[in-house]
């Protein structure tokens, strides 16, 4: 009566098996949580330093026919853009 698998209340407040299914549960929830967070911090500390990707800067894309493009994601740009609407490079 006292002392059984789960103390005097059986488990996971007294609902025996199902209790210590739940208490599993919740463990390998916060290992999951663990292993994630710790794989961000890694990535965060060896993150390539780059403008406007996480890869560095792009080679240049000029098309052929002389259309204007944004050195850093490639994309095609008015003649009037000072800037890149699409990451924010500036434009000379």
């Amino acid at each position: 009566m006292c002392c059984g698998w789960g103390g005097w209340m059986g488990g996971w407040g007294g609902l025996g098996m199902f209790g210590w299914f739940l208490g599993f549960l919740f463990t390998l929830g916060v290992l999951f949580l663990f292993v994630i967070g710790l794989v961000w911090a890694v990535r965060q500390v060896t993150k390539p330093q780059g403008r406007g990707n996480n890869y560095g800067t792009l080679p240049d894309r000029t098309p052929s026919n002389g259309q204007r493009t944004c050195p850093t994601c490639g994309r095609p740009m008015a003649a009037d853009w000072n800037i890149c609407p699409y990451d924010g490079t500036p434009l000379t």
